[in-house]
């Protein structure tokens, strides 16, 4: 009878081991694909150095403040007679000259801010992040933001969601032929994406009087564009290689979904980040580039007590920044209507001609 007793013992003991061994890490695994950050699979992530911050699963940060800026000024708003290129669709435009100055001087405000934080803040500074909507007008609005205000060292991350090529009132007859296509969306973004920081490089350069008032070494400039001859720039796209798309035209019920979607994803706290370097903070400050009538439905729909007063309009002028703060006692979206709590919007005439860095006026918090 001992030795069944032992029999016995030595399977419980066995099993207990196999689940230690085999069933624990299942479960982790499950937990932890439960809360996947920001769409990983739904967006498409170009880096600008091959020691960028990237998309990766392997450390979590949390939310901060959220920045929501519109793009600069579009090029055929300026030059009515544009009609595209053989890069760029008549419905994808660049931006103007002025458009890029006015992305210039949005960059030298996040440099400032930046270099205010690491001069007087007591604790972490943030790890910024920035995402982008497809259209080469945002791209390259974030990507002269990312060389200014970062010297280049974080990356363009671009979110198919904060486009707005779905809108028929915009495009009646189909959107950009160029983004749409599921085989073309990956070589496009590529191709947009040379032109983008040619354009960039071009930008900064007129203002060279302005960056050196500013602290901006003109050796930041040719790294950026070393690391755009020796052809760096990565694209890292999810194992479907391509972004699912909605389909077009997009109803005002799925434009609005689309848009609680992309609040909802700014204040889950689980936006994952990865560096070489383990990162400075825990805390993730974004920055979002993309269109006015997102920033409008976003702004609507995260101002439902308020919305009234937005019945006629909400203005959101080029390069303005809207921010979003995450708030733990909010039990739900609500809004304050003060001025953003950061030095990012008096700016008045002290950035060049920054009368274009306005804000919406409105401080979105959220849960």
């Amino acid at each position: 009878m001992m030795w069944l007793r032992l029999v016995a013992w030595a399977a419980s003991w066995l099993v207990h081991v196999w689940r230690l061994l085999f069933a624990l890490p299942i479960r982790h695994t499950d937990r932890s694909a439960q809360t996947p950050p920001l769409d990983r699979t739904k967006s498409i992530s170009i880096t600008s150095t091959t020691t960028s911050t990237s998309i990766s699963s392997n450390s979590i940060q949390m939310i901060g403040e959220v920045d929501w800026i519109r793009h600069g000024e579009r090029m055929d708003h300026v030059v009515k007679g544009w009609q595209g290129t053989a890069v760029l669709p008549r419905t994808d435009p660049p931006l103007s000259p002025s458009g890029l100055l006015q992305a210039v001087e949005t960059g030298l405000c996040y440099r400032k801010e930046r270099l205010r934080m690491a001069e007087h803040n007591t604790g972490s500074i943030p790890t910024f992040c920035i995402w982008s909507s497809p259209f080469v007008r945002c791209l390259q609005t974030a990507t002269i933001i990312a060389v200014v205000g970062f010297d280049g060292s974080i990356p363009v991350n671009v979110h198919v969601g904060l486009g707005d090529w779905k809108c028929t009132r915009l495009y009646p007859s189909g959107p950009p032929e160029l983004l749409w296509r599921r085989g073309h969306l990956t070589p496009a973004l590529r191709d947009l994406l040379r032109s983008t920081i040619n354009d960039a490089i071009a930008a900064l350069e007129s203002c060279q009087p302005l960056l050196r008032r500013h602290n901006l070494k003109p050796k930041n400039l040719a790294r950026w564009r070393s690391c755009r001859e020796e052809s760096s720039l990565l694209i890292a796209h999810s194992e479907d290689d391509v972004v699912p798309l909605a389909t077009y035209p997009e109803s005002t019920t799925a434009f609005r979904d689309r848009c609680r979607r992309l609040l909802t994803n700014t204040g889950t706290g689980s936006v994952v980040i990865s560096t070489e370097k383990a990162p400075s903070s825990s805390v993730v400050w974004e920055l979002r580039v993309t269109h006015a009538d997102v920033i409008e439905k976003i702004l609507a729909e995260g101002l439902p007590r308020v919305g009234h007063k937005f019945s006629g309009g909400l203005s959101v002028p080029y390069c303005s920044i809207t921010a979003t703060v995450p708030t733990a006692a909010a039990p739900m979206l609500h809004a304050t209507m003060s001025s953003i709590p950061w030095e990012l919007k008096p700016l008045g005439g002290e950035v060049g001609r920054s009368d274009h860095l306005r804000t919406t006026g409105v401080a979105l918090s959220f849960r």
